[in-house]
């Protein structure tokens, strides 16, 4: 008989895998949010929103800062990525055949093409919002919102009476502006793949082509299906454990008694912490005599640096 401990740890991987807390949290937070159902089905916000709850709402001001440098990059290649997706998508039609076979998979291309430009334009767009906020403050304040209960939206009061940033929430309108680039670009690349392959499914049904061998076409079929399952699952299944791995290690660390843990250990980290302060906040006397002997040796670096220009000088005729 298994272990009901060990059911009770799948499951929690299971709730950590899924962001069940985070998305429960959002619920409840936002329910008097016209647009929370349209907003939260948009699975990717909510491991955003976990980030903004974890660095921005509970961390530091600075951190906010940090969150929107790190999407600098990640829009860069976003926008690189779908311009590139676009421009494939576009010559689909030129294919062989192309305008014989079934309507959809002209559909799926220019849905692509669309998606493409769209993903390549929000990222230049939600880029240009992010840089316009000059401070961390603003960082802050554009990742959050106020609280505003059931009670005050129905009346019309105002968010500006909310404002107070120590009754701040994550975002889901700016995480899901955070995701949409992304998101776009997902949507191009799965409408590109969906057109190529009703391309060669109907190029196999309609026996058109000329390729030579014994059922090429639909061994050019098989081909393009097994080998996108094999590539889509290189990525994906390495990151789903290593998420699982993460989350696992997590409630591992969690579950540890505090008698597990070694006296040394907690020594070394007093230790630590004992000589960060002191070299932050040490004895001002200290602290002003190096201040001082670090000025006194810049100066005598720039005497000789002097006295050497000028017999540089004198060595000239």
């Amino acid at each position: 008989m298994a272990d009901p401990m060990s059911y009770g740890k799948l499951l929690e991987v299971i709730i950590g895998t899924l962001n069940v807390e985070e998305i429960a949290m959002l619920l409840k937070e936002n329910g008097t949010n016209p647009l929370m159902w349209s907003l939260m089905s948009k699975l990717d916000t909510i491991p955003v929103t976990l980030r903004i709850r974890k660095y921005v709402v509970k961390g530091d001001v600075k951190e906010a800062w940090r969150l929107k440098e790190s999407y600098k990059d990640t829009f860069s290649m976003e926008a690189v990525a779908a311009a590139i997706i676009a421009q494939i998508a576009i010559t689909m039609p030129g294919l062989s055949d192309f305008g014989t076979i079934h309507w959809t998979a002209t559909a799926f291309a220019y849905t692509s093409l669309v998606s493409g430009l769209l993903s390549t334009f929000f990222s230049f767009y939600v880029q240009q919002i992010l840089s316009d906020l000059h401070t961390a403050e603003d960082v802050q304040e554009w990742l959050t919102s106020p609280r505003v209960s059931f009670v005050d939206r129905l009346l019309g009061r105002t968010v500006g009476k909310f404002a107070n940033s120590g009754d701040r929430i994550p975002s889901l309108t700016a995480a899901a502006a955070l995701t949409a680039p992304g998101r776009l670009l997902a949507f191009s690349i799965i409408t590109l793949f969906v057109a190529l392959g009703i391309y060669l499914g109907s190029v196999y049904t309609a026996k058109l082509g000329a390729l030579e061998g014994r059922n090429a076409n639909l061994a050019v079929l098989l081909f393009f299906i097994i080998f996108a399952t094999w590539a889509i699952s290189e990525i994906f299944l390495p990151l789903y454990i290593k998420k699982i791995e993460e989350i696992t290690a997590l409630h591992s660390r969690d579950g540890e008694e505090p008698s597990l843990q070694s006296a040394d250990q907690r020594d070394c980290k007093a230790d630590a912490e004992s000589t960060t302060k002191a070299a932050i906040f040490g004895n001002p006397s200290e602290m002003g005599v190096v201040i001082r002997e670090a000025l006194q040796a810049s100066i005598r670096a720039q005497e000789e640096s002097l006295k050497a220009q000028k017999a540089l000088l004198q060595s000239f005729p």
